[in-house]
């Protein structure tokens, strides 16, 4: 007895000069199985790097415009979007893909009953014959639009799903995890998957910092790297539910890929660290 409280003793004891340097880290609220399964490789990679660090939700859900201004005034430590030249910039990005860049492989989802407007596209050239949907101020409409794809813009996103029920475009590229999702909750509307085109353009979610938090960037940056070196962030990644289940309806290696550049992102993307980066064509971990 006498020595389990020694050893309850040593393991606070550490904790408490562990979190003196380390304290708490506050995240944003959690509140969609993306941001839980975001929130869960954040911890794994701040596991590979601190000791007993205390994670705090904030206790509302804010703007990516707010989630940066608390950055900057110490209200918030860490946060999550999709890369930016502008937050790029103003914050100190932690540039490794936190979904591997599976946030830029898409699928489209049609008008039921359009699967032959799709059946015999197998270059980008073909694909500029029809007319994508996307939200006015999505981080990804430059980069469709600098590929030269025509786009039909929408301020409000959630007004795309009745305009391609109503036929106004072709088809919404959506990211991988996304389609089965969003069809369910518009069950009401005659929409459907399109089974055959795996499209791809260089695009990932990132943390960001304060840029004068050089410590917590270095943590999550090295304990990302260790994660991935030793396996447990792709055993994470592609086991949780959301990833496992979007890439066996996706079916992604037996689609046809097209693939564009993305003009608008930072010269720093490490699109040249190949393992950051998921390969539709490779083998996914086992479980």
């Amino acid at each position: 007895m006498k020595y389990r409280w020694l050893l309850l003793f040593a393991f606070l004891t550490f904790c408490h000069s562990a979190l003196a340097l380390n304290g708490k880290v506050i995240t944003p609220a959690v509140d969609t199985p993306k941001d839980a399964l975001i929130n869960d490789l954040l911890q794994l990679a701040l596991s590979k790097t601190t000791a007993c660090t205390i994670f705090t939700a904030y206790p509302e859900r804010l703007s990516t415009g707010r989630m940066t201004e608390q950055i900057i005034n110490g209200k918030l430590d860490v946060f999550w979007a999709g890369m930016s030249p502008s937050l790029e910039e103003t914050l100190l990005p932690i540039r490794i893909p936190i979904f591997k860049g599976l946030i830029g492989h898409r699928i489209f989802v049609i008008k039921a009953g359009d699967e032959k407007k799709f059946s015999h596209i197998t270059t980008l050239q073909q694909l500029k014959q029809l007319t994508a949907g996307q939200g006015q101020f999505w981080g990804d409409t430059a980069i469709l639009e600098n590929a030269g794809l025509p786009v039909t813009k929408a301020v409000k996103g959630d007004n795309l799903w009745s305009m391609l029920d109503e036929k106004r475009f072709d088809y919404l590229a959506l990211a991988i995890h996304e389609p089965w999702t969003e069809l369910q909750r518009r069950s009401n509307l005659s929409l459907a998957v399109e089974q055959n085109i795996l499209f791809i353009y260089p695009f990932a979610m990132y943390f960001y910092v304060s840029p004068k938090n050089t410590l917590l960037y270095e943590q999550i940056k090295t304990g990302m790297n260790i994660a991935i070196e030793d396996g447990s962030y792709d055993e994470l990644l592609f086991n949780s539910p959301m990833i496992k289940e979007a890439l066996a309806l996706a079916n992604v290696s037996s689609r046809r890929i097209i693939r564009i550049d993305n003009k608008t992102m930072h010269p720093n993307t490490p699109i040249h660290i190949k393992h950051y980066w998921f390969d539709p064509l490779a083998p996914l971990p086992s479980p």
